[in-house]
């Protein structure tokens, strides 16, 4: 008969068993652990509902402008600032690998805007923790059924992440809907904000005013035409003599005692205010025959592009200076000045057309243009270099009606076909 071990032995076998079995499990874990990729890829494949998971090393939404004044919508268009959109797609992507979005954009109230646009692709590359979020605007192409638009624009959004890389899982996330406000047309909004509360600057804001000038491509513009382009003799005069002629006339025409004179009403509030301003446009000027001179100013340079075979050198600029007699604070003198060359500047006063000659007008409002354009070297350093000009303290803001317009990528006012 064997001799049997003692249960001293017996206890000592077994915790060495239990200690084994925990040594293989341990080392079973340390090798799938350094494996898991491998085995998250094989899981991927021949597991279906895997592809409704995703790793979270990237974030996106899509957000939205709270308000958008209607006048800039072309301009939105043409990206004339970032800091204005409709929607726009904005996160980070941590992942190992570039990523690759589809983003839907959907108008649930259609009739009061119908979209162009409904689809977005964006590919997003990799970024590292100190990198900023990326801000991509998606313009959906935005048509409303009328000018004023009274009832906010409704939009639902997705957004798709498409599974091509090794860290990435297809995934579809639908998002809260958003709500946009639209301005009525030709408001202009002095003080206009971006989505996080910071002001628009104020030499867009003043840039803007361009959009006036732009395609004025109006039966009531186009009817006074022929008036405006006018007997300009053909002989030996000067480039700057041929533009005193065309102003002249056009001063004649539009502000002297003719059928077609529009009256100047005199700006007695602050300019520019600190809210909102309507602006009549062009058509409305000649149609309702009354503008004040801002307004009166920007029908001069829609009527200057109307009339390019004869104004192509013409350089135009709005300068808003404070009046000469300090009678009151804010208000301001508006001289339309013009150039061909930089160097030899002439002006009419916006305020008073209807009152005096142009002989006498332009006299007195060149004078003091020149004087302030000697005092101050620094207003066409700035309209060369941003096509504006402003400071504040001193109360003076100046417009380049064309340079403005390039650099900040100004489109027309827009009207309902």
């Amino acid at each position: 008969m064997p001799r049997q071990k003692p249960p001293f032995f017996k206890r000592i076998e077994a915790w060495i068993g239990m200690l084994g079995t925990v040594t293989a499990l341990l080392v079973a874990f340390l090798l799938l652990t350094a494996k898991v990729e491998e085995i998250a890829k094989f899981f991927k494949h021949i597991i279906p509902h895997h592809r409704e998971t995703i790793v979270k090393c990237s974030e996106f939404d899509v957000s939205a402008m709270s308000f958008v004044p209607y006048y800039l919508m072309n301009t939105i268009e043409r990206g004339g600032n970032k800091s204005l959109y409709w929607v726009a797609l904005g996160g980070k992507n941590m992942c190992k690998e570039a990523l690759k979005l589809q983003v839907e954009i959907i108008v649930t109230n259609p009739s009061i805007a119908t979209q162009g646009e409904k689809v977005f692709l964006r590919d997003i590359p990799p970024q590292k923790a100190s990198d900023s979020k990326v801000y991509e605007p998606l313009n959906p192409k935005l048509s409303f059924l009328c000018d004023n638009v009274k009832e906010p624009i409704d939009i639902q959004w997705k957004i798709t992440q498409v599974g091509n890389t090794t860290d990435i899982i297809a995934c579809t996330r639908w998002g809260s809907p958003l709500n946009i406000q639209v301005g009525p047309n030709k408001y202009v909004y002095w003080n206009l904000k971006t989505n996080d509360g910071k002001q628009i600057e104020k030499d867009f804001i003043l840039a803007s005013l361009s959009a006036w000038t732009l395609e004025p491509k109006i039966k009531s513009l186009e009817r006074i035409r022929n008036l405006l382009i006018g007997p300009i003799p053909d002989t030996d005069f000067t480039e700057d003599e041929l533009y005193l002629q065309w102003f002249k006339h056009c001063y004649s025409q539009l502000f002297g005692s003719s059928p077609t004179q529009v009256v100047i009403r005199p700006n007695k509030r602050p300019w520019p205010p600190q809210g909102d301003e309507y602006l009549r446009s062009p058509e409305e000027t000649i149609e309702l025959r009354q503008a004040n001179p801002v307004e009166a100013a920007l029908l001069m340079g829609a009527i200057r592009n109307l009339n390019r075979n004869i104004t192509q050198e013409l350089r135009l600029v709005l300068f808003a200076l404070p009046k000469s007699d300090n009678s009151q604070q804010g208000q301001k003198d508006f001289l339309l000045g013009w150039s061909c060359d930089e160097s030899d500047w002439h002006a009419i006063d916006m305020a008073n057309p209807n009152q005096i000659l142009f002989e006498e007008n332009e006299h007195s409002a060149t004078i003091k243009l020149r004087n302030r354009l000697a005092a101050d070297i620094q207003i066409l350093e700035k309209l060369n270099e941003k096509g504006t000009y402003i400071d504040e303290r001193n109360g003076i803001f100046v417009l380049d009606f064309t340079k403005a317009s390039v650099i900040n990528k100004i489109g027309s006012l827009r009207f309902r076909p």
